[in-house]
C-alpha cells in the first residue's frame, strides 16, 4: 500500500510484474508522461532534462483541459483606432487542448499587416488556396489566440568530444501568444447573392446557434491547425476595413463543459449552456448596435425582428417601440407567434430568464402555420410592492397583443377575406367611437413608463399558460388573531385608536382587511413613528373622497414595503432617544418622509449616526414638517446620489 504522506502518492508496481500486466491489457502506459528517475552517479543529458519539462507541461495541459476551454478573464475584442485595426484587451484563456494563452496588456492589431498574418497562417496551416491578394482582405474571420514558443538568448556550447568544436546555441525557450485570423466559411453568399453586412451577421448567428448548428471547421477545431486556437471574436472585413465585430458568436467563457459542437444537456439534443447563454448575449449586443444606429439616423424603434434577425434566443430584451400602447399591437414577432403582455416582479426576472434558457430558439424564417404553436410573453418588470396593487386594478396580469400584419390578408381563405372586406366597409360607413377602459389606460401607462421590455418563450404543455400566475391573496397567518390584538393594543398605547377607527369606518371591506394586514406587521406595531406615518398617508389619500378603497391602501403599502423598513428608525432612536418622544415622532410622521428617513439612517455609517440624529432633532424643533422633509431629501442625496 502506498503512503499518502509521500509524493507522489501512487502505488509502485514491481518491474518484474509489468510485462505480464501489459500483455493482459490491465496496465496502460503513457509515453508522454515519462520522467527521468534520478539517482546518484547518473550521467544526465539534455534529452533527460527536456523529457522532464515535457512531463510537467503535459500535466499542466491536463489540468487546463479539465476546466474546459474558454476565456478566463478579459480578452474582449473591439474596434481599434483606425478602420483596419482591432484592439484586444488583456486577459487569460484556455484552448481546447488545455494550453494557456495570456495577454499581459491590451494590444492593437493592424489587419492591413497581411504579410505577417500570412506568415503565421502558413505556419499553422490556415492558408486557403487560392488566397486573395494581400491588399484585399475580405470576408469573415475569427480572431483567435494560439500558444507558441520560440528559442532565444544564444550562448556558447561546450564540445561533447575531443574532435568537436564549440558552437553557439539558443539557451531559452520563450512561451508566447500569437494573434491570428482564421477564415470562417458561412453560407450567406451561396448562389452569388450579395448579402448586407448586418443580415450576414444574423445568418451566421442562426448557423452557429441553431438547433442543429452547422459550425464551421475553423470554429469547432476539426480543420487542420485550428484545434489549439482560442476563438475570441468574429470580424467582418471588406477590403481590410472592419464592418462589424461580434465577440459572442465565437467567444465562450471557461467551464463550458463541452467543446464547441459536442455534447448537449442530458442527451436531449440541446446546445451546451455556455452556447445558449452566448446566443442571448450576442443578440443583445447586436440589438443594441441596431437601435443605436437607428437613433443616430433619427429613426424610431418600431421594427420587426424578422427584418434584422433569422433566429431569436428563447428570451431577451426587445425595443419598447415594437409594442404600440395606443392599440396594443406588436410588430416585433411574426403573425403566427401569439404574444401576451404581462408584468412580473423585477426580482423574479432572473429566474424567468433562467427557466426560459432551456427552451428552443425562435426561428423567424418559418411560415405562419409552422409558428402557430409558438407563443411568447412580453414582460414589463415592475417593483414587487406594486404587483398587488396592479393586480387589484387590472383584474388580470396579462393582456393579448395583436400583430401588426399588413400582408396578413394574403394568408386568409376567400371566406375570411370577404368577411374582412365586409367588416371594413361597415366600419367606414358607420365609424364607432371606442372608449378605453381604466385597465387599458393603466396598461398604456405601464408601457410608457417601462425602462425596458423583455420577451420569454412559453412552454406548450397544455396550451398557453396563464401569465402572472394565480391572483395574489391577502396574507393570512396562523397567528393573525394575536397580531390583530397586538395592533389594537399599540394603537391605544400610541393614542392612534380614533384616527385608525375613522379610516376603517370610511373604507370598504377589502380595504379594511388590507389595512389590518398591513399595519399589523411587526415593524409598525413596534414603532410609533412608522405607524403614525402610515396612518397619515392613508388619511391624505382619503381626503376629498367618499372613503378609502383597497387600491389606496395598496399604494401606501408600496411606500412601506421595504423588508428592512424600521431598522433605520430604530438606529436613530437608539442614537438619540429624544426622537422616540411623542412630539418629535409626530413631527416626523407629518413630514411624509419616514420611509426615506429610514433608508437614510440605514445608509449612514454608524460613527456618523449620532450627529445625524442631533441635526434631525434640531431641524424638528426649529422648523416645520416641510423643513424636515427638505432636510431628509438633502441628506439622502448626499449618501445615495
Amino acid at each position: 500500500m502506498f503512503d499518502t504522506t509521500q509524493v507522489p502518492a501512487r502505488e509502485r508496481i514491481d518491474s518484474v510484474e509489468v510485462p505480464a500486466l501489459l500483455n493482459s491489457g490491465v496496465l496502460i502506459g503513457d509515453d508522454l508522461r515519462r520522467r527521468p528517475l534520478y539517482f546518484n552517479g547518473r550521467f544526465l543529458t539534455a534529452e533527460d532534462l527536456t523529457r522532464e519539462q515535457v512531463y510537467f507541461l503535459s500535466r499542466q495541459q491536463d489540468l487546463g483541459h479539465a476546466g474546459g476551454q474558454g476565456v478566463v478573464d478579459g480578452l474582449w475584442v473591439r474596434q481599434g483606432s483606425a478602420a483596419g485595426r482591432i484592439h484586444i484587451d488583456a486577459g487569460h484563456g484556455i484552448t481546447a487542448l488545455g494550453e494557456s494563452v495570456l495577454l499581459t496588456q491590451g494590444v492593437e492589431v493592424d489587419l492591413t499587416d497581411v504579410p505577417e498574418i500570412q506568415r503565421l497562417d502558413a505556419a499553422f496551416g490556415l492558408l486557403r488556396l487560392p488566397r486573395e491578394p494581400a491588399r484585399n482582405l475580405t470576408g469573415l474571420y475569427i480572431v483567435a489566440l494560439r500558444p507558441v514558443e520560440f528559442s532565444a538568448n544564444p550562448i556558447a556550447s561546450y564540445p561533447t568530444s575531443l574532435e568537436a568544436k564549440r558552437t553557439v546555441e539558443d539557451s531559452e525557450i520563450v512561451e508566447a501568444t500569437a494573434i491570428t485570423l482564421i477564415p470562417f466559411a458561412d453560407n450567406a453568399g451561396a448562389g452569388g447573392l450579395a448579402v448586407a453586412p448586418g443580415r450576414r451577421r444574423s445568418l451566421v448567428a442562426a448557423q452557429i446557434f441553431g438547433d442543429r448548428p452547422q459550425v464551421s471547421p475553423a470554429l469547432d477545431g476539426s480543420a487542420p491547425g485550428t484545434t489549439g486556437a482560442l476563438p475570441l471574436a468574429m470580424v467582418a472585413l471588406s477590403n481590410n476595413v472592419v464592418q462589424w465585430i461580434d465577440n459572442y458568436l465565437v467567444r465562450r467563457d471557461v467551464g463550458a463543459g463541452f467543446p464547441l459542437g459536442q455534447g448537449d444537456v442530458l442527451g436531449l439534443g440541446l446546445l451546451p449552456r455556455a452556447t445558449r447563454e452566448a446566443h442571448v448575449l450576442q443578440y443583445h449586443e447586436q440589438l443594441d448596435e441596431l437601435l443605436a444606429d437607428r437613433a443616430a439616423a433619427d429613426a424610431d424603434q418600431h421594427i420587426s425582428a424578422a427584418d434584422y434577425f433569422q433566429l431569436l434566443p428563447p428570451v431577451g430584451r426587445m425595443p419598447k417601440g415594437a409594442v404600440r400602447a395606443a392599440d396594443f399591437t406588436q410588430i416585433y414577432f411574426p403573425v403566427g407567434v401569439a404574444a401576451d403582455l404581462t408584468i412580473v416582479p423585477d426580482d423574479e426576472l432572473a429566474a424567468l430568464v433562467e427557466e426560459s434558457l432551456l427552451l428552443p430558439a425562435i426561428d423567424l424564417s418559418l411560415s405562419a402555420e409552422e409558428q402557430a404553436s409558438t407563443s411568447v410573453l412580453v414582460v414589463i418588470p415592475v417593483p414587487r410592492p406594486q404587483v398587488r396593487r396592479l393586480q387589484q386594478q387590472l383584474g388580470t396580469l396579462s393582456r393579448s397583443l395583436r400583430p401588426v400584419a399588413p400582408n396578413l390578408r394574403a394568408t386568409f381563405s376567400p371566406q375570411q377575406a370577404l368577411s374582412t372586406l365586409k367588416s371594413a366597409a361597415l366600419t367606414q360607413a358607420a365609424p364607432v367611437e371606442t372608449t378605453r377602459s381604466e385597465a387599458d389606460v393603466l396598461w398604456q401607462a405601464l408601457l410608457d413608463n417601462a425602462s425596458t421590455l423583455w420577451y420569454v418563450r412559453q412552454r406548450n404543455l397544455t396550451g398557453r399558460a396563464a401569465p402572472g400566475g394565480p391572483p395574489v391573496a391577502v396574507e393570512l397567518t396562523a397567528d393573525e388573531r394575536e397580531r390583530e390584538r397586538n395592533l389594537v393594543n399599540r394603537l391605544r398605547e400610541f393614542g392612534l385608536t380614533t384616527r385608525f377607527g375613522n379610516l376603517r369606518r370610511r373604507g370598504t371591506a377589502l380595504a379594511d382587511a388590507e389595512l389590518i394586514t398591513t399595519l399589523a406587521a411587526p415593524r409598525f406595531t413596534t414603532s410609533r413613528t412608522l405607524l403614525d406615518a402610515a396612518i397619515r398617508e392613508l388619511e391624505s389619500r382619503s381626503q376629498g373622497t367618499p372613503g378609502i378603497d383597497r387600491a389606496a391602501v395598496l399604494a401606501v403599502t408600496e411606500r412601506f414595503a421595504d423588508v428592512e423598513l424600521g431598522e433605520g428608525i430604530r438606529r436613530l432612536e437608539a442614537a438619540n432617544p429624544n426622537l422616540a418622544s411623542t412630539t418629535l415622532s409626530r413631527s416626523l410622521a407629518q413630514s411624509g418622509r419616514v420611509p426615506e428617513l429610514d433608508r437614510l439612517a440605514r445608509l449612514t455609517p454608524t460613527p456618523r449616526l449620532p450627529a445625524l440624529a442631533e441635526e434631525l432633532e434640531a431641524v424638528i424643533r426649529a422648523g416645520s414638517p416641510q423643513d424636515v422633509a427638505e432636510f431628509v431629501d438633502k441628506m439622502l442625496k448626499e449618501v445615495a446620489p
